[in-house]
């Protein structure tokens, strides 16, 4: 099963959204997509251009697939200019973290857990691990790593 199967839920996505204002989501099904512009399995997420069709801010939730070539894929859309806001985890696959923190302006540990939306004929299950929200954007040449903490989304 494809790991983007798993859906954000809509009360966490509109919370984010209000805040970022997202025009397309890099990594999603047609089935579970977040925006009307969004880049399925299909195109692959990690090669196609994030910034299609004038795009400024996406929305990504890669699944707990290879979260680290996720993560260098947003900071290099960052210097195409475009914000990002991936929700990821756990926590304990540190090589990413180590890469989110020298990139990302934030990195939100969210409270309470996000509890994913299973895809359909699979038996839903509560979310047993942290997740955080990543936030790519423009910061100061000279910006220090990652400010880390706990958000309170709910």
């Amino acid at each position: 099963m494809n790991h983007q199967e798993w859906e954000t839920p809509w009360d966490f996505y509109n919370v984010v959204n209000d805040e970022f204002g997202f025009d397309i989501d890099v990594a999603a099904t047609l089935n579970n997509r977040k925006c009307v512009r969004c880049i399925t399995p299909e195109m692959d997420g990690l090669l196609t251009e994030w910034t299609l069709n004038g795009a400024q801010a996406a929305w990504c939730n890669p699944g707990f697939g290879d979260m680290e070539r996720w993560v260098w894929r947003a900071a290099e859309q960052l210097r195409e200019g475009l914000r990002v806001a991936c929700v990821l985890g756990p926590l304990s696959r540190a090589k990413w973290f180590e890469h989110a923190v020298d990139f990302a302006a934030e990195i939100r540990i969210l409270t309470p857990r996000i509890q994913f939306i299973a895809p359909s004929g699979v038996t839903s299950s509560t979310n047993r691990t942290d997740n955080v929200l990543c936030v790519f954007r423009s910061l100061p040449q000279n910006h220090n790593p990652a400010h880390i903490w706990l958000w309170r989304w709910a």
